[in-house]
């Protein structure tokens, strides 16, 4: 029996975040103090809903590989570019979530 969890539905629940119905990117990172460590991670009651990497001694071991890619491509990008969404991003599910139609995104180079 295969069961997916569509996370979708509890992540715009305010049962699990406050502000669910906003974009609020912040919610995800790390607070750190004057000292640089780690003061709180994920203090939303709902952020164990969404573990992409999964957790404890089964963590997928290439986590840390993506992130550090993800940050340096992301960089990279607005390095680089200036970009301009086109038109409103509709989403649906598929299996994971897509956008409905396609996207139009302009990226305008910096130099």
């Amino acid at each position: 029996t295969l069961v997916l969890c569509h996370t979708r539905v509890a992540c715009h629940s305010e049962d699990n975040f406050q502000q669910a119905d906003r974009f609020l990117p912040d919610r995800w990172l790390e607070q750190r103090d004057e000292n640089h460590n780690v003061v709180y991670k994920r203090q939303e009651p709902g952020a164990s809903l969404v573990l992409p990497f999964g957790i404890g001694r089964r963590m997928c071991p290439g986590q840390k590989v993506i992130d550090i890619e993800l940050t340096m491509l992301v960089a990279k990008i607005f390095q680089n570019f200036e970009i301009e969404y086109r038109s409103p991003l509709d989403t649906q599910f598929q299996f994971l979530l897509a956008p409905r139609t396609p996207i139009e995104i302009r990226f305008r180079d910096r130099t």
